[in-house]
Order: C-alpha cells, then structure tokens, then sequence
C-alpha cells in the first residue's frame, strides 16, 4: 500500500507520462514556417479570422479581408494528427494564440460556430479536421466528431464560420 507522499508522486508522474504522449501525437506544422491564410473559392479575397485578433478561448472564428502578413489573426498551422488511426486528420492553429479550430461545445448541429480553444491533443475530436485532397489546388476539411464541414455564412466581413453538411473548397496562401 502506498503511503499519501508516495500517491502523490506518481500521480503527477502519470499526469507528466500523459502530457508527453499527447504532445509525441501532434507532430510539426504541415504548412509554411509563417503559417498561411485559408481562402475559400466562395468568398474571393476574404480569409478565415479570429475575430478581434482575440488571444480567448472561445473567441469565434469569421471571414474578413485578406490583409496580409501582418494579420497573424488570419495565418494558420496545419498540425498533423498522429495516432487518431486515419491519414489527413490535422489541428487547425492560429498562429497569433497558438490555439485550435474547435467546434463550440463539441456540437454536432448544424450550424454550430467554430471558435478558438486551447488545445486538448488528439482525443478531443471537436478539435480534429480531416483533410480532404480534391485532385486541384483545393481542399476540404471535415469536423471528426461531427463529419460537418468547416464552412461560412456568407461571402461579407464578419460572416460567421461554422459546420455545415454542405462543404466549401478551401485553399493557403502564404504571405
């Protein structure tokens, strides 16, 4: 039987084994060294966004004018998803908060936001985007947890992102 001080101890080893396994499953950026801005063929010259370059979690996400380099609030890092069992699953990363594409609330509904959040590693399916090669220069990303897609409420600033059933082809840019 181990004592109270002995518990202790190896629980905060197993909580150190833990963290370590989960950050051995996301390997580096699969994009550009800078990041790149997510386009989509449906909203010409507008970009995926953090809203308000906000650092919070829950922060959503929108569409907004491209506005260059500068804009870190609309570059991205594809983190590739070791482990979840199937090729092309990714964390998608703002570069300016260092946190991921998350479905609000792991909803599943139609239309549910896309916000930032912390990222949870690779169990946190809410969090996980399979990538979709279309054969072109576009892709598509699918929620694992929902199989929605990331997608858009309209070709306008400050159109709200969100999972839908239908997709959209989206492409990077670096700037």
């Amino acid at each position: 039987m181990l004592n109270r001080k002995s518990r202790t101890l190896a629980a905060g080893l197993a909580a150190l084994i833990m963290s370590a396994v989960v950050a051995l499953a996301i390997e580096a950026p699969a994009s550009a060294a800078g990041g790149v801005q997510l386009r989509s063929i449906d909203a010409p010259g507008k970009c995926l966004d953090v809203t308000g370059v906000s650092q919070d979690n829950g922060a959503p996400l929108q569409m907004y004018d491209c506005l260059g380099a500068a804009q870190t609030n609309q570059r991205f890092y594809l983190f590739y998803v070791r482990g979840s069992g199937t090729p092309g699953r990714y964390q998608i990363v703002a570069q300016h908060s260092g946190k991921c594409l998350d479905v609000a609330y792991a909803s599943t509904a139609e239309g549910a936001p896309i916000i930032q959040y912390d990222c949870q590693g690779y169990t946190h399916y809410n969090q996980i985007w399979q990538r979709y090669d279309t054969g072109t220069q576009y892709v598509k990303y699918q929620a694992w947890h929902s199989g929605r897609y990331l997608n858009f409420n309209g070709a306008y600033n400050g159109a709200a992102v969100v999972q839908k059933l239908n997709y959209t082809l989206w492409y990077g840019v670096v700037v």
